[in-house]
């Protein structure tokens, strides 16, 4: 608690110093590739990115061709987000579903390991980002209110037999556990049809 209007002083100066002694940097580039290794430099120089930014700027800045692909990348990206957000688990963010992503079809990788995995595996950027973000928007489905478009999305013949999934996803959910998150997306991935869930 402020006491005096000493202290009240002291806290606005400091307040006022640290203020103005901040620094804004504004650079205008006139090629967006620019912009990406400027990026990617800042990474380098030690500045602390989260794996969900380095990653989205290793997809965008790998997509080549003109600015309309890139925002139609950027906005692929942003559905991917929603997506993420709307499954509602416990401790799942970009980062965690885009390793269990590639943890279903490669080795185990941590977060701290998955850029440079990625970028090891030299993948075509653009197929493997709108893969990315139609398996993240089944998982949506997956976890949504509906089950009957989890009937549609896994071709059940049977709508019980989605509800019966839909509801041990949705008691998985509730137990935040996510390790299940691999084999459903690897699940999801392979387009299983409903007979071969069903037997």
């Amino acid at each position: 608690k402020l006491r005096t209007p000493d202290d009240k002083s002291v806290i606005l100066k400091t307040l006022h110093k640290r203020l103005f002694d901040i620094n804004v940097i504004l650079m205008i580039l006139d090629d967006e590739e620019d912009a990406y290794e400027v990026f990617e430099s800042f990474n380098a120089k030690g500045v602390e990115l989260k794996v969900a930014e380095l990653l989205k700027n290793l997809f965008l800045s790998k997509i080549k061709g003109e600015s309309e692909k890139r925002t139609k990348a950027a906005k692929a990206w942003t559905r991917m987000e929603q997506a993420i957000r709307n499954t509602d688990l416990a401790q799942f963010d970009i980062s965690t579903f885009i390793r269990y992503y590639w943890i279903s079809q490669h080795s185990y990788v941590t977060e701290r390991e998955l850029y440079r995995a990625i970028q090891r595996d030299k993948p075509d950027y653009e197929s493997l980002l709108y893969d990315i973000v139609k398996t993240a928007e089944k998982l949506d489905t997956l976890f949504g209110n509906d089950y009957l478009a989890v009937a549609r999305l896994l071709k059940f013949d049977e709508p019980r037999h989605a509800k019966a999934l839909w509801s041990s996803l949705q008691g998985l959910r509730s137990m935040r556990t996510q390790t299940f998150i691999i084999w459903l997306i690897a699940l999801v991935r392979s387009d299983v049809r409903a007979r071969w869930v069903q037997n």
